[in-house]
């Protein structure tokens, strides 16, 4: 969100007393509110008095209906109820997650890597669960991670998501974008999703977007240039020595941004993967597949593990055991 702009009148509705200010965007503004009945606080996204006719008011009914579908997953913010205002705009009743998202802090508080892990996991069945539904979120990206009170990610503003394979790249956020965003014509799709979600894990480790050059001019027009051809730079940290990644679907840890990038599958082999080799990320180790050794550009010092078996796989996969520390 952005507070570019001055806020705009919060509306009177029904059932709700306006408490505060929470955050503005393109086409919306988000404000607090006290819900009468039940009694509690929740998150009012509200569209703009100029947005009401038109692209604007569609893509918001369509964000109500799409997150009321998925609302029911734990890393999902929940959606409540949908209605028009007296002053005739329409709005959006949300879980309310009163602490900072993650794009407010992952510049000055770095995650550590189990950390990032347990929130990348988390986000990913998410993102799992909406593409089973067919719907694409397009605008992953650590400010559309929420933080509940019982410190749970939970992944928003489904604003620009989209139905369906694929669709242009239109409204996605350039430091988390894949290379296919910024072709003629550009486009996305399942595994654009997958890529910013990525893109997003590297964020909270690294305390940057994946292609920003310390010391560099980073602006979008840089961005752009170095997205899928350049290698990704290091995070800069001494326990994480490669790229951890959630875009290539037989594990996770992964080089993003490599022009040798490998074709993945759907996400939920990589929650599966994910979920197996935490432990070890947590004491330092990493596990990647045969497939990523290949793709690597140096070679770590690697150990062969016993084969593992991976969802929508006829055999089983070599792994090796990466030691980062």
């Amino acid at each position: 969100m952005s507070g570019r702009r001055a806020p705009s009148v919060p509306p009177r509705i029904d059932g709700f007393e306006h408490v505060g200010f929470l955050g503005s965007g393109g086409f919306a503004d988000v404000f607090l509110y006290e819900q009468q009945r039940p009694r509690r606080r929740v998150a009012v996204k509200v569209l703009l008095q100029g947005s009401l006719d038109g692209a604007a008011r569609a893509r918001f009914d369509a964000e109500a209906d799409r997150m009321a579908q998925l609302s029911t997953h734990p890393a999902i913010v929940t959606v409540y109820e949908a209605g028009v205002a007296r002053d005739g705009r329409p709005y959006i009743a949300m879980e309310y997650c009163s602490r900072p998202h993650l794009g407010a802090t992952y510049r000055r508080e770095p995650l550590g890597v189990a950390e990032a892990l347990r929130i990348g996991i988390q986000v990913a069945g998410a993102v799992e669960t909406a593409h089973r539904a067919g719907i694409l979120h397009r605008d992953i990206k650590p400010a559309n991670i929420l933080v509940t009170e019982y410190n749970r990610p939970a992944l928003t503003d489904f604003g620009i998501s989209a139905v369906g394979g694929h669709h242009d790249a239109e409204g996605m956020s350039v430091p988390w974008s894949p290379p296919e965003a910024f072709a003629s014509p550009p486009t996305s799709g399942p595994t654009s999703d997958v890529w910013a979600l990525a893109a997003t894990v590297y964020s909270l480790l690294a305390g940057r977007s994946p292609f920003e050059v310390p010391g560099a001019s980073s602006g979008d027009v840089d961005l752009v240039s170095r997205i899928g051809r350049v290698a990704l730079p290091p995070a800069g940290r001494p326990d994480v020595q490669i790229g951890i990644g959630l875009n290539f679907g037989e594990a996770f840890a992964g080089n993003i941004g490599s022009d040798r990038r490998l074709e993945y599958t759907i996400i939920g082999d990589t929650v599966n993967t994910a979920k197996r080799v935490c432990s070890a990320a947590e004491g330092g180790e990493l596990l990647i597949t045969e497939a990523f050794r290949q793709a690597l550009h140096s070679s770590p010092p690697l150990v062969q593990c016993e084969p593992m078996d991976l969802k929508n796989k006829s055999q089983s996969v070599t792994v090796y055991r990466v030691t980062i520390t």
